[in-house]
């Protein structure tokens, strides 16, 4: 007997596995520094890799180890070169389409930068949701076997963390509640870039063959290196992404020489624009199903019927049968 699935992941205890294999792009890039396309994707996934190693040993503030820990959904995530093929794999909490949403939203200027390497990769920036999520779909892979050691979420691993850091030693007073980080004022500026610098240089020296037009820093593949720069470092408060070339930030930047001083000007050019409020969509409470927006004041009980169907043929007979039932009470009446 075989058995058919119509899902390329695995589900276990509610955390999934999504693996995707996608082309590199033949050919040259063309740029100063003229190499192939794989041999690009090694040095950037390498470059990001050597990053985070180092983002482990920073104090007092982590850098680029927050993109991956900020989706807080990810127990693993690697991204392998295999010939001329880019494998991403990826073990996270939940369903596929929550998951890939987030991705696609919080995670997407990285992998594009990682990806924008591959035929047909769609950047995220660019891109619809379901477009997107079209893509990864044609990419992925079926998982054929998928472990996880055990049921436990990357929120319940984070809570586990923080209660054994504050766990007291024998005979201790329990501590009190742990502060709330202290914001980052315009004081701590020259630690946070001599903290974020080796960040900032690292990528900027992969700026050479990532083409730009000096008049659109946001376009092609330089832009993908910035928003993932931006990505990667903006978000720091107080920081780099606040209030651009202000007085502090203008003279740290002065009294930098050589690269340092080019690989911050670099990176301010491509400081993303502010993105517009979303609006609010209007609905009528006429078009939603009774009992969602209030209670019918008659029901005071009600019970979830789960039904499992074959197919498509299976769910019209279904809707068939119950519209004929209807018809038959409302006669009866």
């Amino acid at each position: 007997m075989r058995l058919v699935t119509t899902s390329k992941s695995r589900t276990l205890s509610g955390i999934t596995d999504l693996t995707l294999l996608a082309p590199v792009k033949t050919g040259l890039i063309e740029s100063i520094d003229s190499r192939s396309y794989a041999s690009r994707a090694w040095l950037v996934m390498r470059t990001l890799n050597s990053l985070r190693l180092s983002s482990r040993e920073a104090e007092p503030t982590p850098l680029v180890a927050d993109l991956v820990d900020r989706v807080q959904a990810i127990h693993s995530f690697r991204v392998v070169l295999l010939e001329r093929q880019v494998l991403l794999n990826v073990v996270f909490d939940g369903g596929w389409e929550p998951y890939m949403r987030r991705i696609w939203r919080d995670l997407g200027p990285l992998l594009d930068l990682i990806f924008c390497n591959c035929e047909g990769y769609l950047l995220s920036v660019e891109s619809s949701f379901a477009a997107y999520a079209g893509w990864v779909r044609s990419a992925q892979v079926e998982t054929e076997f998928f472990y996880t050691a055990a049921p436990v979420t990357v929120g319940d691993l984070q809570y586990l963390r923080r209660a054994e850091s504050v766990r007291p030693a024998a005979g201790a007073p329990a501590p009190g509640p742990v502060p709330a980080p202290a914001p980052v004022v315009a004081q701590m500026l020259e630690q946070l870039l001599v903290e974020a610098l080796p960040a900032v240089v690292a990528l900027y020296r992969l700026s050479d063959m990532h083409p730009h037009d000096p008049r659109s820093p946001q376009a092609g593949d330089g832009g993908c290196l910035l928003r993932a720069a931006w990505r990667l470092l903006g978000h720091l408060d107080g920081g780099l992404a606040d209030n651009k070339f202000n007085n502090a930030r203008a003279a740290a930047i002065s009294a930098r020489m050589g690269s340092e001083r080019a690989a911050l000007e670099w990176f301010y050019r491509g400081e993303p624009t502010v993105r517009p409020t979303p609006g609010t969509s209007e609905w009528s409470p006429e078009k939603v199903q009774g009992g969602i927006i209030e209670p019918y004041a008659s029901i005071t009980h009600g019970c979830l019927v789960l039904v499992g169907l074959r197919d498509a043929n299976a769910a019209r007979a279904l809707l068939d049968y119950l519209l004929a039932e209807k018809r038959l009470l409302s006669a009866a009446r």
